[in-house]
């Protein structure tokens, strides 16, 4: 069988950035006492194998229960709020018919945890941290 990756200039941009994106969410969350991340490769869906997620990360701490990690890095924080983000009161979360609220739902419905930081990284200066909760009702229906 003949291997092929599609990629695009997007695409790259992220594979790049994503370790540099991960030591910045890193030095924000000193505050997370043992902070760890974990790379965790593909996961399947004990269930239905034919179901997987690649979550960018697991993250562990002395304080809070494991959650998920997802790096994203687009050109614009700006042009991802206003594409990915709704405000709802003073939280901003993922829009539900975004392109990544089901990837990060089916990612934690894989690895069964809870909940998913998105870490959107344009620069050490200009990021932000979403934090996504599990709908058990949302993964069914997937």
């Amino acid at each position: 069988m003949r291997e092929s990756r599609v990629t695009n200039e997007d695409m790259q941009r992220g594979i790049t950035l994503e370790p540099v994106a991960k030591e910045a969410y890193k030095n924000q969350k000193t505050h997370h006492k043992g902070l760890q991340l974990h790379d965790c490769g593909l996961s399947i869906l004990r269930s239905k194998p034919f179901i997987g997620a690649s979550p960018d990360a697991i993250v562990t701490c002395e304080c809070c229960s494991p959650r998920l990690l997802e790096v994203k890095c687009p050109r614009s924080l700006e042009r991802f709020v206003e594409y990915e983000v709704v405000c709802q009161g003073d939280e901003m979360r993922l829009k539900q018919n975004g392109r990544y609220f089901c990837q990060t739902q089916v990612q934690m419905g894989v690895t069964e945890l809870g909940s998913t930081e998105v870490f959107v990284y344009v620069s050490d200066t200009e990021n932000m941290t979403l934090n996504v909760t599990f709908s058990q009702e949302y993964f069914d229906e997937v």
